[in-house]
């Protein structure tokens, strides 16, 4: 689609993320990163699990990121995400990543991630993984994930990897979200864009390289995924695909 985003005031970005570290995976890579993350964006929050060992509210008093918590609730993971955005300053954009996903990338692909923060072709940028990428993601995410990617596609006309859950967002639209979102699931990756898309901003999907799945058992600890053999790893997948069409089929319903 062709873009017609407002031009923006040249603002670095923000960056929000919601952590969930019961294994205490995070708490050095996030440390680490910290200060290069700093130089490229203006403003850092965090919702952090009540469970989180790793990145804890001492850790995130040190490093003078603001926070919100609430206790672990795989049901409400859209409300902590919403919650971090919530603590963003307005007057600039915004990117959502997970943690994992940004700590990688950074390390990874600094130049790539520097590439798409500057993107202001879209007031919604959906960052996903390349189909490369995409297509070596475990089965169990890959599976319901397409189903999602191509009902949204039929919905909207936009071609996405939505449940990568990776946003840039223009001020307007982190004003739209902070206003009008309503999902406390992970069914807010395609509530945030499609309210965009029904507002009448303009919505668009990208690639990148540095962008990939993993568990923090294959990320940290070098263990092989097994879990497409784990048949409630599989049910919950189905669970957070349902949760993805019950925000679709609202938002269809309700205009913004």
């Amino acid at each position: 689609m062709v873009s017609t985003a407002k031009t923006e005031t040249p603002t670095a970005p923000s960056l929000a993320t919601a952590i969930h570290d019961p294994e205490g995976a995070y708490r050095n890579e996030f440390a680490v990163a910290m200060p290069e993350l700093r130089a490229l964006f203006s403003f850092v929050a965090c919702h952090i699990t009540d469970e989180s060992l790793g990145v804890r509210r001492d850790t995130l008093t040190a490093l003078q990121v603001p926070f919100a918590s609430a206790p672990a609730n795989q049901d409400h993971i859209g409300n902590h995400r919403y919650r971090s955005l919530s603590l963003c300053p307005t007057d600039r954009p915004c990117l959502y990543s997970d943690p994992d996903h940004i700590l990688r990338w950074f390390r990874d692909a600094p130049r790539e991630l520097g590439t798409i923060v500057a993107n202001t072709q879209y007031d919604c940028l959906i960052v996903g993984r390349t189909p490369a990428e995409f297509a070596r993601t475990p089965q169990r995410l890959q599976q319901p994930e397409r189903l999602v990617n191509s009902i949204f596609q039929v919905s909207t006309g936009i071609d996405a990897d939505l449940m990568m859950a990776c946003r840039r967002l223009s001020p307007d639209t982190l004003q739209l979200i902070l206003k009008a979102s309503r999902e406390q699931t992970l069914g807010n990756d395609v509530e945030w864009p499609m309210l965009c898309h029904l507002a009448g901003l303009t919505v668009g999907g990208t690639s990148a390289d540095g962008l990939r799945y993993e568990t923090v058992e294959t990320w940290l600890q070098d263990q092989t995924d097994q879990l497409d053999l784990d048949v409630d790893a599989w049910l919950t997948r189905i669970h957070f695909l349902n949760q993805h069409i019950a925000a679709l089929q609202r938002l269809r319903k309700k205009p913004v």
